[in-house]
Parts: structure tokens; C-alpha cells; sequence
């Protein structure tokens, strides 16, 4: 409708259409949709003032309303379906037509039903056909309960680029129709020349028995994903093969095989935004009708077909990779390689030699888990892209890489390389820390697990000023270290106090006692460590997975309070000797920390809190607290106390007061002693205290799972989460 052509009525009459439009782009759909229901009027009105909030449009079970469907035109670009029966969802696609919603560039449908007889799969491909003939270009199918050919749905959308197709799983379990589908269109001569992302997450022969007949008819395909490392693990031999697709599709430049990622990793969405870009400037090369352009293009194109990211479960064929790296070692980028401990024994001498003797002048990721090489080996490799390489992860479940510094000697310098992670390293002394540090001037990002405590001496603190990033992690072996919580993960704070006089970029510390630390065994950091990070100047992220609670091999809850009173002090006033380790009061003084996670705590008391009051910075806290609680022997709170037990809630409440930019507080194993679980109390304290105070209105509670002790009317429920509503 023509701007000039809108009667305004009420105060929009007093108001010119640009002014309207800005006031409009504060709301979210549902404002909008609130605002419609006050008027015939504005229902009528509202509309022409906020297409662009409906470019993105989510449907479920309750179908189009009457509100939305005002707001539904050619201005709809992406449409996400979850969780819609058979018959409304096709109720849904023609009411999208029946709006002229014919310009839909993103369709997803995810836990869906369709297509359960050969009718109804003629209806919703006869749709999906009307949706995308115009503009669709991407398609993902997520969890989707189809039963009809994947190639039919690729055939009824001819300008699609991006195609995704998720298995329907119950746990770990595939649950693909092993039936042969029923192929109802002529689509098998067809060639899909502009296919450039497919992502085929399942393992299902009948369904990667489709992919492939894809593939071979999709000659510009530049990227493909196979199945995520726990979908591929129930049928390890179902795989489509590298050396098939880059023999059919020349352009390929990613290849992700099954089983060589884990869902959700960062590479698959880098891999979607590039291959949007490379979209992009197609498109815009294709429009253009110069011939200087045109040639530019094909150059262009050349280049970009290069293969780069090389993604592999060794399972496969060995004779593949070796066809792969032969083939393309001069213009590879990116390394992963992924085994099973089965496969570590299985080729013990290929992988050292690989390393050996295939030069990669131009790789920027090297990335190994669980396969059998050498140390020398990777160091080779490592000397031939010394000037390109950016990160280097070394991963096994149970061999440690073990450094001396006659190892290190033969490691060139690699000046580029701003990532490394080696899971787990033994370093035979001190000196081997110092060799192999040296030899990563801009490094940012360090990564090391050792069995025993880690080394970090304190010479090697000069060698780390560009370092922005460091994870420490210990493995928990109870044989050696004893009880719980008694084995330290660093032996000194020598290192972090030499790198809090340097000139420190580090922002975020890791430290962790290996994957057991959720269920309370994990390794006490002691609290001399804790203090000497407290006063690294630009940290802004602090994870401690464990403080310290024994003290002369017994528990001492009050020292634990004590230190940690000292410990939350040291971030705004720094680490000093006299420093008063009751002291509850704080100056002006603040801290760069945002994200703060601490495990393994007795109990967080009022002056914590109020410590912590006074981290201005504050963005997330996360507290997880000690598991070994009797609940037999717990002690009853007195009349007045009787709400949770190992948190005070009004020290929550003033941290929710005056932590202005906190987005969410999360505690994990909390105690109640009462009628109601922990986050019944937190929530009634938050809404009484909501009544006065504006700043907590835009809080809410989240419960998480509780269990009744059946003893001392004491109550553990797994999370309360706070979250700030406004972000």
C-alpha cells in the first residue's frame, strides 16, 4: 500500500509514516501482533508498518492466526516449521501461497510429519514445488519424518544452492526408514548445476544411496558434510567416500566425511557463512556483461576450486587419504584426522610416515585424535608449513606426546601460529616448555592436558605475551592422587605471577581436572593459584574447575570461605600479603572479569556475593557446588533460615540489583531445606523484592530436576537458572 494512502487514526494520525516505522522497530513479532489486537484499525494498520519483522517467520503445531496472517506477503524471505502434523502442515504451506509468500529464499522443516502415503506425497511436493520455484535457495530438513525419495525434493526446487538433510535420531540411534522410498518424479537424469552446500547428517543405506545419485549430478558442489561423529558410529562402513565426490564435483573445496566431527562444531557454520559469501559474489558476477568481468569470474572460479578443508574418520579406507594427499598436498589448508582406539592399533607405522613424506607448504589446521604418529613425524610435517600454519591440535585418549628439547630442536619457528593444543603432553622438564614456546611467537590460544600436575615454570611467562587464551587441564587418576580434591593441577603460581608483571593479553583461563569434573571427581586448584590469577590485569573469563577444600587432607569449611573471601577481593584490589582475608567491604575499585564459573564450592555466602556485587563487568556466573553432601548428617537450618542452604539469597537478589550489564546466574546442585525446591525460594524472593525495584523485573527463574532426601526435609534440585530477560 502507498504510504500517502494510509489513514491514520488515533495518535498514528499525528504522526508521519517514517516515525511510526522507527517506533515499530523496538518491537518483537508478538509486540506487534498485541498492538493489532486493540483495534479493528490498528489491525488493519500495523501491518504496512513492520514487513520487515516477518522476513523471518517460525509455525508449530497452533498454525497460522489470525493475526499473523495480515502480516504474511512477499516480504516473507525465511519460514521454519518445527514440530507440525501431516495434514496442518499442509494446511500451512497453501495459506503461505494464498498470501503470495512466493519469494521464500529459506525453508526448514524440522520434526515434522509428512508424506505418509503416496496422496499425500504428491500434495506436499506439489507445494514445496509452488513455494520455491520462484527464489528458494536453501532447504534443510531436520529431523523431518519423510518417506518419500530425496531426490524428488531436490527436483521440485530448481534454483536450490544449499541442501540439508538431518536423521531423525532417539539418542545416538538413526532412525532412517531402511524401506526403499518411493521416487515419484522424473528426476533421475536430471543434473542439479546449482547445488554448491549439501549436508547429508545420516548413515542410512537407502538414504546415502540417494545423496550419492546427487552428487553425481551436481558438478558445482563445493561443499559437503557427512554425518556427525555419533550418528556415523552404528554403521561405520555406510560412507560416501572422498575420492567419488571429488571425482565427480572438480569445484569440491570442503570435504567433511562421517563421524569426523561433533555436532554443532564452529566449521560447519563457517562453512554455511562462506559458502553464502561465495554465493554472493557469483551471483554478481553472473549479472555482470562485461567481458573483462566474465574472464575475471573464470579466474576467479579456478581458484576457488581449489580443495582446502580435508575432514576424515580413519576407518576409512587408508588407500583414500593417501589418494586425497597425493593428489592435493600442494593446495590443502585445512587437516583433521579422527580415530578410534581400534584404529590406533591398527596402523601403527602409516601415519608417521605420511607425516614424513608428504609435504603441505600451504596447510593453515592440522588436527589429529586418536591416531598413531610420532612426535618427530608431526614436527616434519610441521617444518614444511612453518610459514602458513595457524593451529595444531594433538589429541589421544590415553598415549601422552612426550617433548624433550632434543625433539624441539628440529621444530622450525612458525610464526603464524596462533592455536596450540596438546591433549595429553608429558614435557620431560622445564626446558622443554621453554624450547617449544619459543617457537610460537604470536601464540594466543594454549591448550595442555598432562596426567601429572602441570608444568608452566615461570621463565616461560616472557615467551607468552600474546597469549590471550589458557586451558589447563589434568587428568584424574584416583590411584595416584588420592582423594578427591587433594591432587593439585598446577604445583606453583610462579608462572601466573610472572605473567601478571609482564605486559599480559591473556583474557580467559581455563583450568580443569579432566571430564569427570561434573560428577565431583576433578582437581582441587589450590588457592595460592587462584590469588596470582585474580590480579592478571585484561583477564576477563575465569573457569576453575575445582577450588580448593582440603586443607591438612580434611575438609575446612571455613578456611574455603575464608580464601575465597580473599580470592573475590584480589580481582578489584590486587594480591597483597596483608591483604585481610575476612575483608567484606570494597572500594571503588572494579574488574575486567565477564564470565566467572567456579565448581566444587561449599557454599556461597552473603559477603562473596557482595563481593561480587562490585564486579561491574559481569555478564555470566556460574557456580556449581560440592557433591559430597551427607544427607543423612546434614545439619537443619534454624526457623529463619529455612530456604537454601548452600547459597544466600539475599546476596542473589543484591547481585541481581547491582550487576547493571549480568545476563544469567546458574547453580548447579543446589540445597533447600523446606516444603519446595530451591528455585521455588529463589523466585518468591524475586518477585516480592520485583514489586519495588525495577531492575529485578527483567529477571526470571528457571527450575532444573529436584530430588527429595526423604531425610531431614532437605531437597537438591540439579540447576536454578537466572535469566535476564532483555538479552
Amino acid at each position: 500500500m502507498n504510504q500517502s494512502s494510509i489513514v491514520h487514526n488515533g495518535f498514528l494520525e499525528k504522526l508521519s509514516y517514517d516515525i511510526i516505522s522507527n517506533i515499530f522497530l523496538y518491537l518483537d513479532q508478538q509486540d506487534c501482533l498485541n498492538c493489532m489486537a486493540v483495534c479493528r484499525q490498528w489491525f488493519e494498520l500495523i501491518p504496512h508498518f513492520t514487513e520487515d519483522k516477518w522476513e523471518t517467520l517460525r509455525l508449530d503445531e497452533n498454525g497460522i492466526n489470525h493475526y499473523q496472517k495480515p502480516n504474511l506477503g512477499k516480504h516473507v524471505k525465511h519460514v521454519f516449521f518445527d514440530g507440525v502434523p501431516e495434514d496442518l502442515l499442509s494446511n500451512m504451506m497453501q495459506k503461505l501461497l494464498d498470501s503470495e509468500c512466493t519469494e521464500i529464499e529459506f525453508l526448514e522443516f524440522t520434526r515434522c510429519v509428512s508424506a505418509s502415503t503416496e496422496k499425500q506425497q504428491h500434495v506436499f511436493l506439489n507445494l514445496l514445488h509452488r513455494l520455491a520455484s520462484s527464489r528458494l535457495t536453501r532447504l534443510t530438513m531436520k529431523d523431518h519424518d519423510l518417506k518419500f525419495a530425496i531426490l524428488d525434493l531436490i527436483f521440485v526446487c530448481p534454483h536450490l544452492t544449499h541442501f540439508s538433510y538431518h536423521t531423525v535420531t532417539v539418542g545416538f540411534t538413526s532412525r532412517d526408514y531402511n524401506d526403499k522410498p518411493i521416487q515419484l518424479l522424473s528426476s533421475d537424469q536430471t543434473s542439479y548445476n546449482t547445488l554448491i552446500y549439501l549436508h547429508a547428517d545420516t548413515v542410512t543405506p537407502i538414504i546415502q544411496y540417494q545423496i550419492q545419485s546427487i552428487i553425481f549430478r551436481s558438478p558445482n558442489l563445493r561443499y559437503f558434510i557427512g554425518a556427525h561423529k555419533h550418528v556415523c558410529k552404528p554403521n561405520p562402513k555406510t560412507l560416501i567416500l572422498p575420492k567419488l565426490i571429488l571425482t565427480k564435483c572438480p569445484k569440491l573445496e570442503y570435504y567433511v566425511g562421517d563421524g569426523s566431527y561433533e555436532q554443532g562444531e564452529k566449521f560447519i557454520r563457517d562453512a554455511f557463512i562462506q559458502s553464502l559469501a561465495l554465493l554472493s559474489t557469483t551471483s554478481i558476477a553472473t549479472n555482470s556483461n562485461n567481458n573483462n568481468s566474465i574472464n575475471s569470474n573464470r579466474d576467479n572460479d579456478r581458484q576457488q576450486s581449489s580443495f582446502q578443508y580435508f575432514s576424515v574418520f580413519v576407518h576409512s579406507n587408508t588407500i583414500e587419504i593417501c589418494f586425497v594427499l597425493q593428489k592435493y598436498k600442494d593446495i590443502l589448508k585445512h587437516l583433521k584426522f579422527i580415530g578410534t582406539r581400534s584404529e590406533f592399533r591398527k596402523h601403527p607405522d602409516f601415519w608417521t610416515y605420511t607425516f614424513q613424506n608428504y609435504s603441505m607448504q600451504y596447510l593453515r589446521t592440522l588436527h589429529c585424535e586418536n591416531i598413531n604418529y610420532s612426535m618427530e613425524s608431526i614436527i616434519t610435517l610441521l617444518n614444511t608449513c612453518c610459514n602458513t600454519i595457524v593451529e595444531v591440535q594433538l589429541q589421544h585418549r590415553t598415549r601422552a606426546h612426550e617433548l624433550d628439547v632434543a625433539t624441539i630442536q628440529s621444530l622450525e619457528t612458525l610464526p603464524q601460529l596462533r592455536t596450540l593444543a596438546i591433549k595429553p603432553v608429558t614435557f620431560v622438564d622445564d626446558s622443554s616448555v621453554v624450547a617449544i614456546l619459543k617457537r610460537v611467537p604470536v601464540l594466543e590460544n594454549l591448550i595442555l592436558k598432562q596426567k601429572k600436575s602441570v608444568t608452566l615454570p615461570e621463565k616461560a611467562a616472557p615467551f607468552l605475551k600474546n597469549l590471550r587464551h589458557l586451558t589447563l587441564l589434568k587428568t584424574f587418576n584416583p590411584s595416584q592422587d588420592g582423594p578427591r580434591f587433594v591432587s593439585p593441577l598446577l604445583s606453583s603460581p610462579d608462572f601466573f605471577i610472572s605473567l601478571s608483571q609482564s605486559v599480559s593479553k591473556i583474557e580467559s583461563v581455563t583450568l580443569k581436572g579432566g571430564k569427570d569434573i561434573d560428577i565431583g571427581k576433578g582437581i582441587s586448584i589450590p588457592f595460592t593459584i587462584l590469588h596470582a590469577l585474580a590480579t592478571l590485569p585484561s583477564l576477563k573469563s575465569l573457569d576453575v574447575g575445582g577450588v580448593q577444600r582440603y586443607f591438612n587432607g580434611e575438609i575446612n569449611k571455613e578456611k574455603e570461605e575464608q580464601h575465597m573471601l580473599q580470592f573475590l577481593n584480589n580481582f578489584l584490589h590486587g594480591c597483597d600479603d596483608n591483604t585481610n582475608c575476612n575483608k567484606t567491604t570494597v572500594a571503588s575499585s572494579s574488574t575486567e572479569i565477564e564470565n566467572l564459573t567456579l565448581y566444587d564450592v561449599s557454599k556461597l555466602t552473603y559477603n562473596m556475593l557482595n563481593i561480587l556485587c562490585n564486579f561491574n563487568n559481569l555478564q555470566n556466573l556460574s557456580v556449581f557446588f560440592a557433591t559430597d553432601c551427607d544427607w543423612d548428617n546434614s545439619e537443619s537450618p534454624t526457623p529463619s533460615d529455612t530456604t537454601c542452604m548452600n547459597v544466600d539469597l539475599y546476596g542473589v537478589l543484591d547481585l541481581l540489583r547491582k550487576c547493571r550489564k549480568l545476563k544469567r546466574v546458574v547453580f548447579t546442585r543446589v540445597k533447600s531445606y523446606g516444603e519446595h525446591p530451591p528455585s521455588v525460594y529463589f523466585e518468591e524472593k524475586l518477585v516480592e523484592q520485583q514489586q519495588n525495584n525495577l531492575q529485578l523485573r527483567k529477571y526470571i527463574v528457571n527450575p532444573g530436576r529436584y530430588f527429595d532426601s526423604g531425610k531431614n526435609n532437605i531437597k537438591l534440585e540439579s540447576t536454578v537458572e537466572i535469566i535476564n530477560t532483555r538479552y
